[in-house]
């Protein structure tokens, strides 16, 4: 019975890092466009202020995610 337990307790685990991980790629991916659109803008005043912090708040999200190195690479292959 005690394995039964700590086996779902390792699933449910597992399964919550997944979507907190997932929750965190798609609020840098929207930060990514956001970032995107901002450095094509002409017309944007503070454009390094505001690139600077949406860097910023990528790099929050990529620490969240628990696996800073594998985030930034599959945020890079997402456009």
């Amino acid at each position: 019975m005690k394995g039964f337990i700590l086996i779902a307790i390792f699933i449910t685990t597992l399964f919550s890092c997944t979507s907190e991980y997932t929750e965190r790629m798609e609020k840098a991916l929207e930060l990514k466009k956001e970032f995107i659109l901002v450095m094509k803008n002409e017309d944007i005043q503070n454009k390094e202020s505001i690139s600077k912090d949406l860097k910023s708040q990528i790099q929050v999200q990529a620490k969240l995610s628990g696996n800073e190195s594998l985030f930034y690479r599959q945020l890079a292959l997402n456009k």
